[in-house]
């Protein structure tokens, strides 16, 4: 639904153009960060995110499961590290792996790791890591909390509280979505600066034996590039 919205929104917009001339509408320019994103350990990724993903804003990673989405916020976490900045995780679906967040690279003497027992006791600990001004902080799906129509509207209205923090302290916000459970981005679709949704498209193999797969990342929504830009990036797995 959000592709096809985009594409009839572009096709209205040739349409007028057409009609009325090229300046009689244009796309405004793009927004620039005020301060340098987070590298995401993928160069490839980062040109197309205009340097990686942003700070004092949200993002979101969505996918199916092996799209890259968890090992590439990771990898994120890893750069967030190396520039001297706090990070926290919330894990709310149990699958935080040390041994495999050891490899790529994320430094776990210095990571929170946050185990909320309800979608409350979520955003009450997420908003006070925020303005206690924790350099990066990556959600692992806020769908497990998500079991009725309450959570939704709570949810909602801490996205508006996250991004009036994160723009205040400079906070990296990272929520990821995986595709296999109900939509939730619905009701926090404006407080999203940028989301991009990673496609695997094959495996990767070495000597027959599987190292990795490839993924395709697409922009879907951005304040900072252009919609639709994509790139290709090999994830590899743990030897």
């Amino acid at each position: 639904m959000q592709i096809e919205t985009e594409w009839l929104l572009e096709e209205a917009i040739v349409g007028i153009q057409q009609k009325w001339g090229v300046r009689a509408l244009q796309k405004a320019p793009y927004a620039k960060p005020d301060v340098p994103p987070i590298s995401t350990g993928y160069r490839s990724l980062d040109r197309v995110l205009g340097g990686g993903v942003p700070e004092g804003a949200i993002t979101e990673f969505t996918g199916f499961a092996t799209s890259g989405i968890y090992t590439v916020a990771l990898r994120a976490l890893a750069c967030s590290q190396e520039t001297e900045k706090s990070g926290g995780y919330i894990d709310t679906v149990g699958a935080f792996d040390p041994d495999y967040v050891a490899h790529c690279e994320v430094d776990l003497s210095k990571l929170l790791l946050v185990r909320p027992r309800n979608i409350t006791e979520a955003i009450e600990i997420a908003l006070d890591l925020i303005r206690n001004r924790i350099g990066m902080l990556v959600w692992d799906s806020t769908t497990p909390f998500i079991t009725k129509h309450q959570d939704r509207q709570l949810l909602a209205r801490a996205f508006k509280q996250f991004r009036m923090l994160a723009a205040t302290t400079g906070t990296v916000l990272l929520f990821l979505n995986p595709l296999n459970s109900p939509d939730v981005r619905e009701p926090i679709t404006s407080d999203i600066a940028l989301r991009v949704h990673f496609r695997r498209t094959s495996w990767l193999y070495e000597r027959g034996t599987l190292s990795g797969y490839q993924v395709q990342a697409t922009v879907l929504k951005s304040r900072f590039v252009p919609v639709g830009a994509r790139t290709e990036l090999a994830i590899s797995l743990p030897i």
